[in-house]
């Protein structure tokens, strides 16, 4: 019942994230969610990205396909994920349109939400990533991005 439960979350909240990049692709101030990243390190993020999105779907599809149990807290924790992840870009509008040390303050609060829930969701994973090296590479992945550049190098270019 879990692993249906968390596929609806994964779906249903994943689909909102990507909207909700849509939704700023669409605003004509989109460039500016980039906070002043240029050149060779924005194709750093770009491919991070892209390395980021494949390890979430590993991860995801780990969960779901093999034999692991689901616990509540793990769906609870890819709901709290999502509610960041997805929320980042009005949060970040924000503080872009309304710059105020209270904005980027909510960008930071959303930046560690997000990264401190990356660390929980690959914490669930921990007594498997020494029998997986793909489950390994891809939480490492994982954690990077959000952690590294995500919370502290984007935002140091943001402020």
């Amino acid at each position: 019942m879990n692993k249906t439960i968390l596929l609806f979350v994964l779906m249903s909240l994943g689909v909102s994230v990507l909207c909700s990049y849509y939704w700023a692709y669409l605003q004509s101030d989109a460039h500016k969610l980039w906070g002043g990243i240029t050149g060779y390190y924005k194709l750093i993020w770009v491919i991070g990205g892209f390395l980021t999105a494949i390890s979430f779907l590993y991860i995801g599809y780990f969960f779901i396909c093999t034999p692991v149990v689901i616990p509540v807290p793990l769906i609870i924790t890819y709901g709290i994920f999502f509610l960041s992840a997805g929320t980042w870009v009005f949060v970040t509008f924000n503080a872009i349109r309304h710059p105020s040390y209270f904005s980027n303050g909510l960008v930071v609060l959303n930046l560690f939400c997000t990264a401190l829930t990356s660390c929980l969701i690959v914490y669930f994973l921990s007594s498997k990533l020494t029998q997986n090296r793909l489950l390994l590479l891809s939480s490492i992945v994982f954690l990077f991005q959000h952690i590294i550049l995500d919370l502290i190098v984007w935002f140091l270019y943001f402020v």
